[in-house]
């Protein structure tokens, strides 16, 4: 019920609603703990459930609701999947992530390389603002594939939005490319490659910052964590 889009096919003999914030079958508020993992209070059918979940920011919030949505269209009591979510722990990725939360040293990294599109990017950059941190947040962003003839529109909007979100950001993909030609924020770098966007996030990220990278699967941001993790052992010998 948070996507307007969607709100008209709600309708016929048999469909639940969730949503976050607002009134619908099953919906929840949401906020993040110290370790900026979601705190959610789901509600459904005058029944109340506290859950803190394992998965990080709002991605986590959104994630759950969903999932309490089917969990009540099969039969399952709002308990039953609260105990479910609570126990919930989000696959360890060695390679693409799905908003995974991960450390490289002290600096905390969201891992969610999967895959990426206009609205998951802005919910992704929400939950990057939303972290609690002592130091800057920093997003690493990838082309998003498949937008046909308004991908050119889409990426320059993206853009736009990214200084209210993070203290810097480094872009990659022939279509950042040619966004950031048309745009002149300070805050965001362009990388060739993967490599480089290693490079540029070795040199600025620090102690106490947090890292967001995401980008669709064809751009394999994966590989910034390979050659950012290969320069810190290098170093670290050295």
């Amino acid at each position: 019920m948070n996507d307007e889009r969607l709100k008209q096919y709600a309708k016929g003999p048999r469909f639940l609603t969730y949503a976050l914030d607002i009134d619908a079958d099953i919906h929840a508020t949401w906020s993040l703990n110290e370790q900026g993992m979601a705190h959610c209070t789901l509600q459904a059918h005058n029944t109340v459930e506290e859950i803190l979940l394992r998965i990080p920011g709002k991605v986590g919030a959104m994630t759950a609701i969903a999932s309490a949505c089917i969990g009540l269209s099969i039969g399952m009591t709002l308990h039953q999947i609260a105990e479910a979510l609570r126990s919930y722990d989000a696959p360890v990725y060695s390679g693409y992530g799905r908003m995974s939360k991960i450390m490289i040293d002290d600096i905390t990294v969201l891992n969610d390389t999967y895959n990426a599109n206009p609205a998951s990017m802005m919910t992704a950059l929400e939950t990057l603002y939303l972290m609690p941190t002592t130091g800057k947040r920093i997003a690493i962003l990838g082309d998003m594939r498949e937008l046909g003839d308004s991908s050119a529109e889409e990426h320059l909007n993206l853009l736009g939005k990214v200084a209210d979100y993070c203290d810097d950001c480094i872009v990659t993909g022939p279509e950042f490319q040619k966004a950031t030609q048309n745009t002149a924020l300070e805050c965001i770098t362009f990388a060739e490659s993967s490599e480089e966007c290693a490079q540029i996030i070795y040199a600025k990220a620090k102690t106490g910052d947090i890292v967001l990278i995401k980008g669709s699967r064809g751009i394999r941001l994966e590989h910034v964590l390979e050659h950012w993790r290969n320069y810190r052992t290098i170093h670290n010998h050295s």
